[in-house]
């Protein structure tokens, strides 16, 4: 297992933060667009970001 510095522990949790945070806007937008393509498209852009806070909260752990 390797160690990480609370530094880049926190580095990391920000990261994680920053990407899940942008990928929510960005599918608020595609919702917007009120197409089938949009809807399609931010029903994935959700489940990446789900997927990135379950492996921060794994990463944590």
């Amino acid at each position: 297992m390797q160690m990480t510095s609370g530094v880049e522990s926190k580095v990391r949790d920000e990261t994680y933060t920053s990407i899940i945070e942008h990928a929510k806007a960005q599918a608020r937008r595609y919702a917007a667009l009120d197409t089938r393509e949009g809807r399609t498209a931010a029903v994935a852009v959700l489940r990446f970001a789900r997927s990135l806070r379950a492996r921060r909260n794994r990463l944590g752990a």
